[in-house]
């Protein structure tokens, strides 16, 4: 039976318009301690909800917090490494959220950060492996704790990145090497070869730093590589993301004609 194109070619535009990856943003964002990254979190559109692993990285948003339009679960923070639960609580949040319709409310989803976030990973792997010294191995094949730990969190990144709305993973940066032509670059924190992976399935990664402007120092986030910092941007292929923009998330959005409106706050309106 000869295939009808013109249906064909309109369910394929008809799944592109629809999926999340086309209409919400997913970034990667890290920087150094101190330039702003979680307070970052306030130019997102709202409402927000922060899953937060960081020991008190929420105290920078605690305005909005207080106004309930920025939510924030801090029950993944210090994570025991003798008895770990962050991550099995986390996964049972998520699953629990999900089939409702949770994240259907929330303009953004963020996680605080992701460097923590495997590091709860690996101290689940570590309990499970009964590695009483808290030392990870690194033996080729299935004795390789890090290999476990990406088994642990590959799933729930899947989820993640599929959730409907815009995601924002916030990271500390780290200095590494690339094995191939030896060049030190600056990326973010992620254990093992997760971070590699991770920055597969992000379009967005931007490093949020001072840079010295006209006006004086600024806090601004650097959208493409510079040699050093190891950012990209597919957004920025229209021409009108600039190489380092000013820290407002919905002002990219814009930019790149998403949308970066704020969704309705059903909490916040009277009964």
């Amino acid at each position: 039976m000869p295939i009808d194109i013109r249906k064909s070619i309109s369910d394929i535009q008809a799944m592109y318009a629809t999926a999340n990856s086309s209409q919400y943003g997913r970034f990667l964002l890290f920087g150094d301690v101190g330039t702003g990254k979680t307070k970052l979190l306030e130019t997102c559109p709202q409402p927000i909800h922060v899953d937060s692993f960081d020991p008190g990285g929420t105290i920078s948003i605690r305005g909005m917090i207080e106004q309930q339009r920025i939510i924030a679960d801090t029950r993944f923070e210090n994570d025991d490494p003798g008895n770990p639960t962050a991550l099995i609580e986390y996964d049972k949040a998520l699953d629990e959220r999900i089939p409702g319709g949770y994240f259907d409310y929330f303009g953004t989803y963020a996680i605080d950060s992701i460097t923590m976030f495997s590091m709860a990973a690996m101290n689940y792997t570590l309990k499970k492996k009964n590695r009483k010294d808290g030392i990870p191995v690194m033996q080729k094949g299935g004795d390789n704790d890090y290999v476990f730990m990406q088994a642990y969190m590959k799933p729930l990144l899947r989820k993640i990145l599929n959730l409907p709305c815009h995601v924002i993973l916030i990271a500390h940066p780290a200095l590494d090497e690339d094995d191939v032509d030896k060049k030190r670059f600056i990326g973010p924190k992620i254990s093992g070869q997760l971070q590699t992976q991770l920055m597969l399935m992000i379009t967005e990664i931007y490093c949020l730093r001072m840079s010295q402007t006209k006006n004086g120092m600024e806090r601004l986030l650097l959208t493409q590589p510079d040699g050093l910092y190891r950012c990209r941007s597919r957004l920025a292929s229209n021409g009108q993301i600039a190489v380092e923009e000013k820290p407002d998330i919905k002002a990219i959005l814009r930019k790149a004609g998403m949308n970066a409106e704020d969704k309705s706050i059903p909490w916040l309106e009277q009964q």
